[in-house]
C-alpha cells in the first residue's frame, strides 16, 4: 500500500546524516485516497499540534511516524529493543517511536524531501448530515487490533506523555465517528469497545 517516489532513500539518508546517529527519520506521506499530504503530530506547548512537513525542510519534535517509509538504522533498532510482536499491525510503529524517545532519548523527525504515496485502507466518501466522511473500510479484525493496541499504549503512557494521550483521545473520537459510516457500524462499534476494554487490562510486553 506504499510507493516511494524518486530519490526517496537518498533523502532519508541525508536527513539522518544531518540530524545525527540516534534518530528515527520518517517521510512526507501523500494519502492517495484523500489526495492530501498527511499532517504529522508534533509536540507543541502542553499537548500536540498536527503539522505539514514542507518540501526541503525537516520537521522536528514529531511524536511518531508510520513504519512504512521510515529509516531506522540497525544501531537504533537494537538500542530501542526492536518492535513488539504482540501488538501486530497497528501501533507497532507508534510504540517504537515512543519507547525510543522516552527510554533512549532517540528523536523522531520527518523530512519533506522523501515522499511516500500511501493508502490507508480503501476509502470512499459517504455523506452524512451534509458532511462527507471517508471511513477506511477496515475489517473487524483490523479494528479490533486498532482499539486494543490503542488502549494498551494509553495505559502505558498515560502519566508519561500527555501529548500522546491527547492525540489518541482525539483519534479515538474520530475513529468512533468513522465507524458510524462503515458497513455494519453497530457491529464494528461493539467490536471496537470490547477490544478497547480488553486492551486496558493488558500490559505491554517485550
Amino acid at each position: 500500500d506504499s510507493t516511494p517516489q524518486p530519490g526517496f532513500v537518498q533523502a532519508l539518508w541525508r536527513a539522518r546524516q544531518a540530524q545525527g546517529n540516534h534518530v528515527i527519520v520518517g517521510c512526507r506521506v501523500y494519502d492517495v485516497n484523500m489526495h492530501t499530504y498527511a499532517r504529522h503530530p508534533c509536540y507543541s506547548g502542553l499537548f500536540f499540534k498536527r503539522r505539514l512537513c514542507p518540501e526541503d525542510q525537516v520537521l522536528r519534535r514529531v511524536l511518531m511516524v508510520i513504519a512504512s517509509g521510515t529509516l531506522i538504522t540497525a544501531e537504533v533498532f537494537r538500542l530501542a529493543g526492536g518492535m513488539r510482536e504482540d501488538l501486530f499491525i497497528d501501533y507497532v510503529d507508534w510504540d517504537f517511536c515512543l519507547r525510543a524517545r522516552h527510554e533512549h532519548h532517540i528523536a523522531t523527525v520527518v523530512t519533506g524531501d522523501a515522499i511516500l504515496e500511501h493508502a490507508r485502507g480503501e476509502r470512499s466518501g459517504r455523506r452524512f448530515i451534509g458532511i462527507t466522511f471517508f471511513p477506511p473500510g477496515y475489517s473487524e479484525f483490523r479494528y479490533a487490533h486498532i482499539f486494543r493496541n490503542r488502549a494498551r499504549l494509553l495505559r502505558a503512557y498515560f502519566f508519561r506523555d500527555r501529548a500522546f494521550v491527547a492525540f489518541e483521545i482525539v483519534a479515538m473520537m474520530r475513529d468512533l465517528l468513522l465507524l458510524l459510516m462503515e458497513h455494519r457500524p453497530w457491529r464494528l462499534i461493539i467490536v471496537a469497545l470490547k477490544s478497547w476494554f480488553s486492551g486496558i487490562m493488558q500490559n505491554l510486553t517485550r
